[in-house]
C-alpha cells in the first residue's frame, strides 16, 4: 500500500473507539462498517448499518470519504421509542438515532466522525473530498 498517505493507522484508530471494523482493504484504501441494534424484542429486532469508506489518489494527494446508513427490520415490532435527528448542510447530512424496545436498544451516529477524519487528511498534507451522493 504505498499510495497511501503516512496517516493510515491513525485513520483506522479514529475509528475503533466508535465501533468500526475494518472489512476491505485494498492498496487504494479501505472501507469500514458497524452494526448497531436498535431495539429487540421477542420476535425480530431493528439494525442500523453504519458504513464508510476511505479511497486515496497519490497523482492528486486527495482522500476521498464516502458513508452510509441502511436499517433494517425483521419480526412484528410492539410499540417502539425512536428519536432521530437528522441536519443538512449542502450535501453534508448528519444523523442520530436512538430506539429502545422490550428487550433493549442501542444507538447510532451518522457523520460524527466526518471532521476528525478530514483533519487527519488534511494534516498529512493531502486534500479532502466528502462524496456525498455515492455508497462505500
Amino acid at each position: 500500500m504505498t499510495n497511501l498517505p503516512a496517516p493510515l493507522d491513525e485513520l483506522k484508530s479514529a475509528l475503533k473507539p466508535a465501533g468500526f471494523a475494518i472489512v476491505k482493504e485494498t492498496s487504494e484504501g479501505f472501507t469500514a462498517q458497524i452494526t448497531v441494534t436498535l431495539a429487540t424484542w421477542a420476535l425480530g429486532s431493528r439494525k442500523a448499518r453504519r458504513s464508510l469508506s476511505l479511497r486515496f489518489d497519490a497523482a492528486s494527494r486527495t482522500g476521498y470519504l464516502r458513508e452510509s446508513l441502511m436499517e433494517t427490520s425483521m419480526g412484528f415490532a410492539p410499540p417502539v421509542f425512536l428519536a432521530e435527528l437528522w441536519k443538512q448542510k449542502g450535501a453534508e447530512k448528519t444523523a442520530s438515532l436512538a430506539s429502545r424496545g422490550p428487550g433493549g436498544g442501542g444507538e447510532v451516529h451518522f457523520g460524527n466522525l466526518r471532521d476528525e477524519l478530514k483533519s487527519i487528511i488534511e494534516r498529512a498534507g493531502w486534500r479532502f473530498v466528502y462524496e456525498a451522493a455515492k455508497a462505500p
